[in-house]
């Protein structure tokens, strides 16, 4: 019996897999993606990578995958130009003129040469050479806004870091030009570029060198940052070292912060006028001012660091969210009330096997999944662009489709490569985004439209329970109704008291009192005729209970 059991099991699990089988063809067939249980896509999904372009996990199904309602594509800058980096820099009111955007697109080309563009696509600093050996390749560089200069540092293969300030003036007497609506094409690209009087100049060459690596080393990431009147530049190396220059160019210190293999990966502005960094087991806060990590940094994964975001939750707290290489994706929580702390609080569903670049975004964690540089077979795996929603995350997974992708946009056949945010917006609600698709020219300018996600229910009330209301409730309003409550209850408590009072009272009389009381008043009435409590009047006389009864309901009056 236990043999034929087992028989009838096996055939019964060989049915599940056919008929899944195929559903898989079927939705292949039609275009669709079908939804499979979380074990079996993470099979899938390992055995082959494309896998993950037809199939999609039941527990976390997408609650939206329309493209065309969140991503409202705008134009097309440098069209025609091979873009190796991009990024926006902000500018500040007074440099933006009326009607002017908040931020200009930095683009570097193959040549490693800069152009700042307008969002209305001019081209208000073309092709500006910044100054590295020829056949040196830029591989990174960084904005900073200080004041009325945006100052712009690159780094190359040849480890060489240069620094350039830019001013950018909105020239006035070119207002009303601006204001008046351009009749043509040819109009409106001549007063977007006079609206901007841009200046690049040259300040200083930052060199480092380690102390303990030979030539192997490498710079790994740069980080302007600004320090009340002073800024400083920070420099990380393959060698575990983060280097501090100050604003002309000397070097003020090393540190060396890790001994992972790799060294500092990145570089990130945090809380506190604190600086994270960034290993490929470890992260950590450092301060430019103390030239040291500031607390224990933070370990415990297995799989080596990808990609690093931060979640700002408060004014001086945030959290840290990972991007491992094998797919995974965890947070952590650095502060725990007043005091730091090291926390792992979240994990993020696994939807793909490949790590993500983060993004965060108004409540939500943007993760496009990217192949690394050994990977193979690049072009089979998903590349969708994924919004993770924190606070779903937060509350936790049930039974229930878990509602932590509140959506994924789909570029097929074309494959996001890079993307930046514009980090100010000229008008409320809108943000803008710049996605650099790979084996394209140019970069494409996205109109993002996203509702910041509700806020998380209390873990385990959700739907069940009236309790859950609370939640929504403001706690002045709470407050007063216990405080009527309170006063209601008072109320009744006197009432009831002098109620009660009042009936011991008139319970308490003498009945032997009263029966002389009233046996005095006949006598004394006895002379005035049978019409009351006499004998005389045919009248029998009261009882005292009767008596008694009147004066209870009267007193209950």
């Amino acid at each position: 019996m236990a043999r034929l059991g087992e028989m009838k099991g096996q055939m019964a699990r060989k049915q599940r897999t056919v008929a899944m089988l195929e559903d898989i063809r079927t939705g292949v067939l039609a275009g669709k993606r079908v939804e499979l249980p979380s074990a079996h896509k993470q099979h899938l999904d390992a055995s082959a990578a494309v896998m993950s372009q037809v199939t999609s996990d039941a527990r976390h199904t997408p609650v939206s995958t329309n493209v065309s309602r969140h991503f409202k594509s705008l134009r097309t800058l440098a069209g025609g130009t091979v873009i190796r980096l991009h990024g926006f820099i902000a500018l500040p009111k007074r440099q933006q003129g009326n009607n002017g955007p908040g931020a200009l697109l930095g683009t570097i080309d193959e040549s490693s040469k800069l152009t700042l563009w307008t969002l209305e696509g001019v081209a208000v600093l073309d092709a500006f050479d910044l100054g590295h050996a020829k056949g040196q390749r830029v591989v990174d560089f960084k904005f900073l806004t200080k004041d009325d200069t945006q100052f712009v540092v690159t780094v190359d293969d040849a480890k060489l870091v240069r620094v350039h300030a830019l001013k950018i003036v909105s020239k006035s007497k070119n207002r009303a030009k601006v204001k008046n609506k351009p009749s043509s094409d040819e109009d409106k690209q001549a007063s977007q570029e006079a609206a901007y009087d841009i200046t690049a100049s040259f300040l200083c060459d930052l060199s480092s060198s380690s102390p303990t690596a030979g030539s192997d080393w490498t710079l790994t990431s740069v980080l302007p940052i600004e320090r009340g009147i002073q800024t400083m530049y920070l420099i990380g190396d393959s060698d575990g070292g983060i280097s501090v220059f100050a604003q002309n160019g000397t070097l003020k210190g090393r540190t060396r912060v890790t001994e992972d293999p790799g060294g500092v990966l990145g570089l990130q502005r945090g809380p506190s006028q604190s600086v994270l960094y960034y290993s490929s087991h470890s992260f950590g806060f450092f301060s430019a001012a103390q030239m040291d990590v500031q607390y224990q940094p933070c370990s415990g994964w297995n799989s080596p660091v990808f990609d690093v975001a931060m979640e700002a939750s408060g004014a001086s707290s945030s959290r840290v969210v990972l991007a491992l290489s094998d797919g995974d994706a965890i947070v952590f929580a650095t502060t725990s009330g007043k005091n730091r702390a090291c926390d792992l609080v979240m994990k993020f569903p696994r939807v793909s096997t490949i790590p993500y670049k983060l993004l965060a975004t108004r409540g939500y964690m943007m993760a496009l999944p990217t192949p690394l540089s050994q990977t193979p077979d690049k072009a089979d795996y998903l590349r969708d662009l994924i919004f993770f929603s924190m606070s779903a995350m937060e509350a936790g997974y049930g039974s229930q489709p878990s509602q932590a992708i509140m959506l994924q946009a789909s570029f097929r056949p074309r494959r996001p490569d890079a993307l930046v945010q514009m980090p100010v917006t000229q008008e409320k609600g809108r943000s803008y985004l710049a996605i650099r698709f790979e084996g394209e020219t140019g970069v494409e300018l996205f109109e993002l439209n996203m509702k910041p996600p509700a806020p998380p229910k209390a873990s385990g009330a959700g739907d069940d329970g009236w309790m859950s209301y609370l939640n929504y409730m403001p706690t002045a309003l709470i407050f007063g109704l216990g405080v009527l409550a309170m006063v209601v209850m008072n109320v009744r408590k006197v009432t009831n008291q002098k109620t009660a009072e009042r009936v011991d009272a008139a319970n308490d009389f003498d009945t032997d009192f009263i029966r002389e009381r009233l046996r005095e008043h006949r006598d004394r009435r006895g002379g005035l005729g049978g019409d009351d409590f006499g004998r005389g009047g045919g009248r029998s006389e009261p009882r005292v209970e009767d008596l008694l009864q009147d004066l209870n309901d009267d007193g209950d009056d």
